[in-house]
């Protein structure tokens, strides 16, 4: 599971210095870091979907920003 979502990050973009941290961090991460809401693990996008947020646009150092719930992470440029 571990693996699997971090290379799902990394075919996304993400960049990180330390997975493990990062991994840590998500899993620890219950509620949104912008609305509060409550976050769930979902198959399919829901409003409280859990989503690491990074920004897209930095591609040479770590570009983490926030663990969102999917409707906060979408909104967020």
């Amino acid at each position: 599971m571990k693996s699997k979502r971090i290379n799902k990050w990394k075919g996304r973009g993400v960049i990180t210095d330390n997975w493990d941290a990062m991994y840590a961090h998500y899993i620890q991460t219950s509620f949104c870091d912008n609305c509060k809401i409550e976050l769930s693990y979902d198959k399919h996008s829901t409003k409280t979907t859990k989503c690491l947020d990074h920004d897209h646009l930095i591609t040479d150092r770590p570009n983490f920003r926030n663990i969102l719930c999917h409707p906060c992470n979408v909104k967020r440029k």
